[in-house]
C-alpha cells in the first residue's frame, strides 16, 4: 500500500514539474505577463463568428491587452517614467496633430473610433499604438525583450505553417462576406498583410538564431527560418519580398558592427539562398509574370497603385495640414482622387503607410512619426556602436522591413503590433533613462481610463458579434431575431451603421410602422453623413420603403439619397450604373439613360451596364439595339453557357419585349 502510495506520489510529482516547467517566467510580474500575452496573440486572434474574422479580433485582443497592462501599470507605488524626454514630446505631438485631424476631419465620429474594415486609421488606434510604445518602455529589460523575441518568433511559424497548409488548400476559413474570406489566407487576414508580418519576423528569428545556445536550439530556429520564408514566397506579395531583401539588407549593414562577422555573413548568405530558391520554387509559379509586369508596369496591380499613390498626393495638396482625418481616406479619394481611371476600384488606403498618414492625418503628423522613426533608429545605432548587441541589428532589422513592405501595401494591426514592439525594445535598448514617480494624479487618471478602456473592448466585440448574428440573421429570413439583434448593437456600439440599415431592411419586410422606420433611416444617415456607401445603402432602403407604400415622400427619398451619393462620388463607373439602374426602376428613362451612358464611358467593360442597357431596349422592343448590347455584354463573360443560350434565343425571336429577361443590378443587396 505504501510503495503504491509513493509511486503515485511520484507520478504526481513528475506531472508537477512538467507543468512548472512549462508555466510562464516571470510570473510574478503582472505587467510583463499581460505583455507577454498580447505577443503571443494579437498577431493570431482569428475568430469566424465576428462580423469581421480578423481585424476585429485583434484589436479587441490588444485593447485588451492595454486596458489590463494600464491597470497594472498604475497599481504600482513605484511606476515611473522611463522614456527620453524627446520621445516623450515627439509621440505626445503625434497624438495632438491626430486630435487636431479629428477635429477638422471628413467624419469626426469615424475619425474617433475608425472606419469599420480599417480600424489602424482612427485617434482610438493612435493613441492605442503609442499607449503600449509607453507600456513596453516601462516593463522590459534585456531578458524580458529575448524572451519576446522568442514569442514573436513562434507566432511568425504558426503564420506561415497556417499559411503553408492553405497554400495546399486546406484551411480556408469563411465569414460574412465568403467571396473575400474564403481566399484570405493565414491569421492575419489577407496573403499581402501575413507576407508583410513575416518580413518583419524573418529578422526576429535570425536574431533569435544568432542568441541560441546550443546546436539543436540553432536548428529548431532554422528550421523556422526556412519556414518563414517559404510561406513568405507562397503568399507571393512583392511589397513583402521589398520589406525582406530590406530587412535583411539592414541586418547585414548592420551586422559589420558586431564582433562574429563571418559566421553572420555566412547566416546571411544561406538566408538569401533559401529566399531566391523558394522565390522560383513558389512566387514564379503563382506569378510567372510578375517581374516582367512590374518592370513594365503593365499589370493592373501596380497600375491601381500608382494612381492611389497620385491620388494621396493630391489629397495631400488640397489638405496638408488635417488631411482627410482619420479613417476617412475613402472619402477624400472619392473627392479628390481620379476615380475616372480607378474603373470600380475605390481606395481606403494608398497601399503606402507614409502616403496614408500624410493624406489622412496631415503632414505635421507625417513629420511628426518619420522623425520617430528614425530618432528610434538613431538611438539603436549609437547603442551598437557601443554595445555590438545582435538584439539591436534584429529589431532595427524588423522595423525596417516592416516599413519597407507597408510602403507597398495597407498596414493591418499585426504589423503595427510589430512596429510597436521594434520602437519600445530598441528605445529599452538604446536608452538609460533617468526614472521619475509618476504624480498621484496621473495614477489616477490612467486607472479610470483603463477601466473606460476595458469595457469599450468588450462592448466593440459583443457588438461584432451581434452584427454577425444580425446579417446571418436577416440571411435566413429570420426578421424578429435580426432587429433584436440589431437593437443590442445599437446600444453596445452606436456608431456601426451596417446592423441598423440591416434592422430598417427587416422592419420594411414584417410591414412595422414606416414613420418610426423612416426615422431610424435618417438618424443612420447623422452618423457618417458624408459616406457614399452609407448614402448608397439608403437608395436600397428608401426603394424597400417605396415598393411598399408607394409614397412619393420615400420616391423623393431615394433621389435625395442618389442626388447626395454623386456628388460624394462623382466620376464613378460603378455608381453611374447603379443609379442608372435606380432610376430605371423608377421608371425615369431620361435619367437612366444620362446615368448609363455615363457609366459606360467611364468603364466600356462594364457587364452589368451593357446588360441593363439592353433591357432598356427591350422595352422599346428595339431588337438589333437589344442584340448589341447583349453581344456586348457576352463579350465581357464567354464562359456562361446560359447566356449564349438566351442571346441565341434573343436573336430567334420576332419580338424581344415578352421574353423573360430579369435585371437586378449587383450593389443593390439588401
Amino acid at each position: 500500500m505504501n510503495e503504491t502510495s509513493e509511486a503515485e506520489s511520484n507520478r504526481f510529482s513528475f506531472f508537477t514539474k512538467i507543468f512548472q516547467s512549462l508555466r510562464f517566467p516571470y510570473r510574478n510580474d503582472s505587467l510583463f505577463s499581460v505583455v507577454f500575452f498580447g505577443s503571443l496573440f494579437v498577431p493570431l486572434a482569428m475568430f469566424n463568428y465576428l462580423s469581421d474574422g480578423s481585424e476585429s479580433p485583434k484589436l479587441f485582443m490588444w485593447l485588451l491587452c492595454f486596458g489590463l497592462a494600464l491597470v497594472y501599470l498604475f497599481k504600482k507605488s513605484s511606476a515611473q517614467w522611463r522614456l527620453p524626454k524627446f520621445i516623450t514630446v515627439l509621440l505626445v505631438l503625434y497624438l495632438v496633430f491626430t486630435l487636431v485631424s479629428t477635429i477638422f476631419s471628413y467624419s469626426p465620429v469615424i475619425s474617433l473610433v475608425g472606419w469599420y474594415g480599417r480600424f489602424t486609421s482612427s485617434l482610438l488606434f493612435s493613441l492605442l499604438w503609442v499607449g503600449w510604445i509607453v507600456v513596453l518602455t516601462m516593463s522590459l529589460d534585456r531578458e524580458k525583450i529575448i524572451l519576446l523575441l522568442k514569442a514573436l518568433s513562434v507566432v511568425g511559424v504558426a503564420v506561415a505553417v497556417y499559411g503553408i497548409i492553405q497554400q495546399q488548400g486546406f484551411g480556408f476559413y469563411s465569414g460574412l462576406d465568403r467571396t473575400v474570406r474564403s481566399l484570405a489566407p493565414s491569421f492575419l487576414g489577407n496573403p499581402n498583410f501575413s507576407s508583410m508580418f513575416l518580413a518583419g519576423i524573418a529578422p526576429i528569428t535570425a536574431t533569435c538564431l544568432i542568441l541560441a545556445k546550443s546546436r539543436q536550439v540553432r536548428y529548431v530556429y532554422g528550421v523556422s527560418l526556412v519556414l518563414i520564408l517559404w510561406a513568405l514566397m507562397g503568399f507571393s506579395s512583392r511589397g513583402a519580398i521589398v520589406g525582406l531583401l530590406a530587412g535583411l539588407g539592414s541586418f547585414g549593414f548592420f551586422s559589420l558592427y558586431l564582433k562574429n562577422k563571418r559566421w553572420l555573413f555566412v547566416g546571411l548568405i544561406v538566408t538569401l539562398m533559401f529566399s531566391v530558391g523558394f522565390f522560383y520554387t513558389f512566387y514564379l509559379l503563382n506569378r510567372p509574370d510578375a517581374a516582367k509586369e512590374v518592370i513594365s508596369l503593365t499589370d493592373q496591380t501596380s497600375s491601381f497603385r500608382l494612381l492611389a499613390w497620385n491620388d494621396a498626393l493630391e489629397i495631400i495638396a488640397n489638405r496638408p495640414l488635417v488631411g482627410t482625418g482619420p479613417g476617412n481616406f475613402l472619402t477624400g479619394f472619392r473627392l479628390l482622387g481620379d476615380q475616372s481611371l480607378a474603373l470600380n476600384e475605390r481606395f481606403d488606403d494608398p497601399h503606402n503607410i507614409f502616403l496614408h498618414i500624410g493624406g489622412s492625418v496631415g503632414l505635421p503628423a507625417l513629420a511628426t512619426f518619420i522623425v520617430i522613426i528614425c530618432s528610434v533608429i538613431f538611438l539603436g545605432w549609437r547603442a551598437l556602436r557601443g554595445s555590438r548587441d545582435p538584439i539591436v541589428v534584429g529589431l532595427i532589422s524588423a522595423l525596417v522591413a516592416a516599413l519597407a513592405g507597408g510602403s507597398f501595401n495597407p498596414v493591418t494591426i499585426g504589423v503595427w503590433y510589430l512596429m510597436a514592439f521594434c520602437l519600445g525594445a530598441l528605445i529599452v535598448m538604446s536608452f538609460q533613462p533617468q526614472e521619475k514617480m509618476l504624480f498621484k494624479w496621473a495614477k489616477f487618471a490612467g486607472v479610470v481610463f483603463a477601466g473606460g478602456l476595458l469595457v469599450y473592448s468588450l462592448c466593440f466585440v459583443a457588438a461584432d458579434a451581434f452584427t454577425y448574428q444580425v446579417v446571418r440573421s436577416y440571411n435566413n429570413k429570420q426578421y424578429e431575431r435580426t432587429i433584436r439583434f440589431a437593437r443590442w448593437t445599437r446600444y453596445l456600439n452606436p456608431v456601426m451603421t451596417v446592423p441598423r440599415q440591416y434592422e430598417v431592411a427587416a422592419r420594411v419586410r414584417l410591414d412595422l410602422d414606416f414613420e418610426q422606420t423612416r426615422e431610424l433611416i435618417r438618424k443612420t444617415e447623422r452618423i457618417n453623413p458624408m459616406s457614399a456607401d452609407l448614402q448608397r445603402r439608403q437608395t436600397v432602403l428608401y426603394f424597400m420603403l417605396y415598393d411598399k407604400t408607394h409614397d412619393d415622400q420615400d420616391k423623393a427619398e431615394i433621389i435625395n439619397a442618389i442626388e447626395q451619393t454623386l456628388a460624394m462620388e462623382p466620376r464613378h463607373a460603378l455608381t453611374e450604373g447603379t443609379f442608372a439602374y435606380s432610376y430605371f426602376r423608377l421608371e425615369d428613362y431620361e435619367k437612366m439613360l444620362t446615368h448609363l451612358r455615363q457609366a459606360l464611358i467611364l468603364n466600356p467593360n462594364d457587364f452589368y451596364s451593357w446588360i441593363l442597357l439592353a433591357k432598356y431596349y427591350q422595352g422599346e422592343n428595339d431588337k438589333p439595339k437589344m442584340l448589341f448590347a447583349l453581344e456586348k455584354a457576352y463579350a465581357l463573360n464567354t464562359d456562361t453557357i446560359v447566356f449564349k443560350r438566351f442571346l441565341q434565343s434573343v436573336k430567334e425571336a420576332e419580338s424581344v419585349k415578352e421574353i423573360y429577361f430579369p435585371v437586378v443590378f449587383p450593389p443593390i443587396a439588401l
